[in-house]
């Protein structure tokens, strides 16, 4: 995912970020979907919703919101 899409700056449309949203909604939604099945999943669950919510609350990708995203990498990484 290109995080990058999410913030407003020149170059990406309103489209493209909304895209970028549901996208990263869409990956929350799976994450919390294995985890309700799976508790080994609960901490990738837990990273991305942090994460997620960093961005529609500030609109940017705050030092939260990036260190979560990077612990969701990191654990995606590991499955």
């Amino acid at each position: 995912m290109d995080e990058s899409l999410l913030t407003a700056r020149d170059g990406v449309s309103d489209d493209q970020r909304m895209q970028a949203l549901h996208r990263f909604q869409g990956a929350v939604s799976l994450a919390q979907a294995a985890a309700a099945t799976d508790a080994s999943y609960k901490p990738l669950e837990q990273s991305l919703i942090q994460a997620y919510n960093g961005y529609v609350t500030r609109f940017d990708s705050g030092p939260e919101s990036k260190k979560a995203l990077e612990k969701a990498r990191h654990i995606c990484a590991d499955l």
